[in-house]
């Protein structure tokens, strides 16, 4: 017999080979990074800094980015201004953690899980740019919403409007349905969404503007994204989310 814990690994490293083995979306202009050197054994690249089972709080990103900068990388998370900022964002909801420095990652945070709605890397060689909604939508069902059903986290955070629309897509069905406002202005802004969108009994959905330089550029001032934040830990509080001790 598994414990819970032990069953839970089992299924993530199981999810983890499904991913290996997609090749749902390569036609598309996009590649598993398992055809790659320094492929790692998470769900995704960007889990290899946050990858608690246990955790209260999962991200979601749009994507990696693409495959030269995966090589030039060696499959890690640079200091680039997305990480930095997340850092800085995440200390808004009391957690202190560090990007890598090329090599190894800071301390990890038993509540925290990262990963990309999109787990495939780019052909074209930009960092910026919009993901197809329809490749973000496949993977997310395939894999995304796995993750939250096998997590069951408090919070899930979606980084960017294609994030959120993918995770909302996978909770679209007969028995329940996750309308999300057309823009992401509306998503973030309206206060009758304050307290996120529920996924399922056990979590809520807050869709935050992207972080990136380009983010942080032209849709949305970082002071402003900080406010956007400031609304998830209200509800941590709020819902008496008990945090891991040291990690508060």
């Amino acid at each position: 017999m598994y414990s819970a814990d032990m069953s839970k690994e089992f299924k993530y490293r199981q999810l983890v080979g499904e991913r290996k083995e997609c090749n749902d979306c390569e036609m598309k202009g996009m590649v598993n990074p398992s055809r790659l050197p320094y492929d790692c054994y998470e769900i995704n690249a960007w889990s290899q800094w946050q990858n608690s089972l246990s955790a209260k709080i999962l991200l979601v990103g749009m994507d990696w980015g693409p495959v030269k900068h995966f090589k030039e990388n060696r499959g890690k998370d640079p200091r680039d201004p997305t990480n930095v900022n997340i850092v800085e964002l995440f200390k808004i909801i009391g957690h202190e953690i560090s990007v890598s420095d090329g090599e190894t990652y800071g301390k990890k945070d038993p509540d925290l899980f990262f990963t990309n709605a999109v787990l495939y890397l780019r052909e074209r060689d930009e960092m910026q740019g919009n993901i197809c909604q329809k490749i973000a939508n496949i993977c997310a069902k395939k894999f995304t919403k796995k993750l939250i059903e096998m997590i069951r986290p408090k919070v899930v955070i979606a980084l960017g409007n294609v994030a959120s629309e993918a995770i909302a897509a996978c909770y679209n069905d007969d028995k329940h349905c996750v309308k999300l406002p057309k823009t992401m202005k509306e998503k973030v802004d309206d206060e009758k969404n304050r307290n996120g969108f529920k996924l399922n009994n056990d979590t809520v959905m807050f869709p935050v503007y992207h972080c990136g330089a380009w983010g942080r550029n032209r849709n949305r001032p970082f002071e402003a994204q900080k406010k956007d934040w400031d609304k998830i830990a209200d509800y941590l509080r709020s819902s008496n989310t008990q945090l891991t001790p040291g990690f508060r």
